[in-house]
C-alpha cells in the first residue's frame, strides 16, 4: 500500500512501476529486468496498471463494456480454450453480468472502475496497480474489491494500491510506503502508522487525532431562488438505465447530499438537474420569488440554464479547457456575467489554490485540477452548484479546503447538491441527504 497527500507522487510512481513513464532517475525493475526494457506486450501480460481515470481504459473501438474485455485478451493474443473459462470468472467475481451489455462511457464512476479493472484482472497479471480508485466506490464496493484482491494475491498475484489515506483495511496490508515532503518511510503499516500524519488515517483514528471541524454554518444572507423535479424521468434507451420519477424541491442555503451504491442513478440525476441531460419525462424548473423564472425545454434556454445551476463534472478533465487556471476560475463568471474579485480571491485562497494560477491546469496533479473545475463553479457564485464526487481522490487537507469553500458559499445562499461516498464529508456539511437506489429516491432524510 502507497499512502501519501495530494501531490506527493503517487500516480507518478505508480506509472514508473508499470513502466508507462520517463524515469528521471533510478529504475524500476521486475524480476532482475528493467521494466521499460521488457517488450509492451509481454509488459502488460506481467504488469496491469488501472489508472485514477478508468475511463483511459477504454479503447472506444467496442460499444460494450464485454466487447472492450474481448478487445483486451485479442490485442495480447490471449486464445484457447481457458479464456472464456477466464473472463467469466472475471466478470462474476466483479458482479458485471448486468452491464455487460452496455456502452462504458455510460456506466457511473463505480461500475467504470469494475469494468476497469476487470479489463486488467482478465488477463491474469502478475501485480496489479491500482491507483486511487477505490473512491469511486460505495463503502460495500469497496469491501468487495478488497475480497476479490485478496483472492488474487491468495492465488499468486501482486497488489499495489494507491490511497490518499488509510483505507480501514490498512493493517492487512504486507508493506507500506509513505510518500511525503521528505524521504519515502517504508515499512509494516503497523509500524508506521503511529507517526502518519492524522489527515492520511481513516475516519475514525483522524478525528481522535486531529482538531474537530467546525460544522457551524451562519444563516444565508440571500436568497430568492430554488430547483423544482417534478416527476422527472430519463432513459439511456431501451432496456437501459432508467431514472425516476423523480420529485425534490430545494430550499436555500441547503446543501443535499446524493448517496446510494454505484449504479443506484445519482450522477444522473445530477446531470439530469444539470440539464446536462435533458429530461424525458416531467420537468424541471428555477423558481425565483415563487414564479416560474427558467425551464431548459429547449437548447436556447438550456444555454441560460448555467446562469442559475452549475455542474462540476466528477472526471476534471471533461470540465477543464483554459491554459490557466486564473483563466479557468474566472471563465465561467465571465461567461454568465457574474464577475466578482473579492469573492473571486476568497475561493481561490480557501481552496489554496494562489500559487498557481499561472500554471496550466493540465500540468497539475488530478487533485489540484478537481479543486480548479470545483473553484470555477463557487466564483461564479450560482444559486444552485451541483458537485459529483467533489472529494473523490483528495486528501483529507484538500476535503477540509473543499468544505470550507462550500461553507462559504452556502453562507452567501447558494445551494449545493452534491453527490458523494465519503460518509465523513457528508456527516460534516450534508443539511439532507437524499438516498437513491434503482433510478429512484428511496429516502430524504433531513
Amino acid at each position: 500500500m502507497v499512502l501519501g497527500r495530494g501531490a506527493s507522487g503517487k500516480t507518478a510512481l505508480g506509472v514508473a512501476i508499470a513502466g508507462l513513464g520517463h524515469q528521471e532517475r533510478g529504475k524500476a525493475w521486475f524480476d532482475g529486468t528493467d521494466v521499460v526494457d521488457i517488450p509492451p506486450r509481454r509488459r502488460a501480460r506481467l504488469i496491469g496498471y488501472v489508472p485514477t481515470n478508468v475511463s483511459a481504459l477504454f479503447s472506444g473501438l467496442r460499444s460494450t463494456v464485454e466487447g472492450e474485455l474481448d478487445l483486451s485478451l485479442d490485442l495480447l493474443e490471449i486464445t484457447g480454450p481457458d479464456r472464456e473459462e477466464a473472463k467469466s470468472e472475471v466478470v462474476d467475481a466483479l458482479d458485471l453480468r448486468k452491464i455487460l451489455h452496455r456502452d462504458p462511457f455510460s456506466l457511473s464512476g463505480g461500475e467504470r472502475v469494475r469494468a476497469g479493472v476487470a479489463m486488467v484482472l482478465v488477463k491474469s497479471p502478475t501485480l496489479i496497480i491500482l491507483d486511487q480508485v477505490f473512491d469511486s466506490l460505495s463503502e460495500k464496493a469497496r469491501w468487495h474489491l478488497r475480497g476479490v484482491l485478496k483472492e488474487y494475491t491468495r492465488r499468486g498475484g501482486a497488489v499495489v494500491e494507491m490511497h490518499a489515506y488509510a483505507p480501514p483495511w490498512g493493517a492487512d496490508t504486507d508493506q507500506c510506503i509513505v510518500l511525503g515532503p521528505s524521504r519515502p518511510l517504508l515499512g509494516s503499516y503497523g509500524d508506521l502508522v503511529a507517526g502518519l500524519d492524522p489527515f492520511l488515517l481513516d475516519d475514525y483514528r483522524w478525528e481522535t487525532r486531529a482538531p474537530r471541524l467546525d460544522t457551524h454554518r451562519a444563516r444565508p444572507t440571500t436568497c430568492d431562488t430554488q430547483l423544482h423535479a417534478a416527476q422527472t424521468t430519463f432513459t439511456y434507451g431501451v432496456g437501459r438505465f432508467e431514472l425516476g420519477p423523480v420529485n425534490l424541491d430545494t430550499q436555500c442555503g441547503e446543501a443535499i447530499a446524493i448517496v446510494g451504491p454505484n449504479g443506484a442513478g445519482k450522477t444522473t440525476l445530477l446531470m439530469t438537474l444539470g440539464a446536462l441531460l435533458l429530461p424525458h419525462g416531467g420537468s424541471i424548473a428555477v423558481t425565483s420569488r415563487g414564479a416560474i423564472a427558467l425551464a431548459p425545454q429547449d437548447s436556447r434556454e438550456g444555454y441560460q440554464w448555467a446562469s442559475k445551476v452549475l455542474y462540476a463534472f466528477q472526471e476534471p478533465d471533461d470540465q477543464i479547457y483554459c491554459k490557466s487556471v486564473a483563466q479557468e476560475l474566472q471563465e465561467t463568471a465571465r461567461w454568465i456575467g457574474a464577475a466578482d474579485p473579492a469573492w473571486a480571491q476568497a475561493i481561490v485562497e480557501s481552496l489554496g489554490l494562489q500559487d498557481v494560477l499561472e500554471a496550466s491546469p493540465m500540468n497539475l496533479p488530478r487533485p489540484v485540477r478537481r479543486l480548479v473545475c470545483i473553484g470555477s463553479v463557487l466564483i461564479a457564485k450560482p444559486p444552485i452548484a451541483l458537485l459529483d464526487e467533489p472529494t473523490t481522490r483528495l486528501d483529507r487537507a484538500q476535503r477540509v479546503r473543499v468544505k470550507e469553500a462550500l461553507r462559504m458559499y452556502l453562507e452567501q445562499g447558494g445551494t449545493c447538491l452534491f453527490v458523494s461516498h465519503d460518509p465523513g464529508f457528508v456527516r460534516e456539511l450534508a443539511t439532507r441527504t437524499l438516498h437513491m437506489a434503482d433510478g429512484r429516491i428511496v429516502q430524504d432524510e433531513r
